[in-house]
This record gives C-alpha cells, sequence and structure tokens, in this order.
C-alpha cells in the first residue's frame, strides 16, 4: 500500500490567522526585536501595555503590533485576559460568515 500524502499548508498562511499575545510593562527597550521577531515569524500581535511609563507602546507599534493600553498597572494576569478578549474579537470580525435567507435560497422553479 502506498503512503498518501497531504498537502501541508505554508507555515506563513497557517499562521496569518493566529494571535499572539504579549502583556508589557516598562519593556520600551526590549519589545522593539520581541515583536519584529513575531512578526516576521506570520503572526498577528497585540501587546497590551500594561501602564507603562516609558515608551512600550510606541516602541510596540513601530514594529508591527497592534496595542491595548491599561492606564494603570493591573498585572499580567489582566494584561493577558485584555489581549486575549481583543484577538478574539479581531478573529471574529475577521472570519464572519454571509448565510442565505430563506428568501434568497428558493429555487426558481419554471413556469
Amino acid at each position: 500500500m502506498k503512503n498518501a500524502t497531504t498537502r501541508q499548508p505554508s507555515s506563513r498562511r497557517a499562521r496569518a490567522g493566529a494571535w499572539v499575545v504579549i502583556p508589557a510593562y516598562n519593556e520600551g527597550r526590549a519589545i522593539t526585536a520581541v515583536v519584529a521577531g513575531v512578526c516576521r515569524a506570520g503572526y498577528n500581535v497585540v501587546v497590551v501595555d500594561d501602564g507603562s511609563r516609558d515608551n512600550t507602546s510606541d516602541a510596540a507599534a513601530s514594529a508591527g503590533a497592534r496595542i491595548v493600553r491599561h492606564p494603570i498597572n493591573l498585572g499580567q494576569g489582566a494584561a493577558l485576559q485584555t489581549g486575549i478578549d481583543y484577538a478574539w474579537h479581531e478573529t471574529r470580525k475577521s472570519s464572519s460568515l454571509s448565510m442565505p435567507t430563506a428568501s434568497t435560497a428558493r429555487p426558481k422553479l419554471p413556469g
């Protein structure tokens, strides 16, 4: 029996719908390289700036991340939850389906 092979989607295309959530607090010096690397790998990135007092948001945005900002530091758990909520919402927006309604799905009959 021959081995069946399946065609795998390219890793970049497979990751196009995936999100990476990065919680950050005063990470302005390091965040650019991290975000740039994740973006190069083909992922969508959301950085949750958890009340930073430095340039974390600006640095992350310049590297290609979407930014959600907490006005005060709420902690890593809250930042992760905020990022997951954001990514879920964005995924739902981009994958909406259009379904036919009863009136548009009726076949036309001759006559």
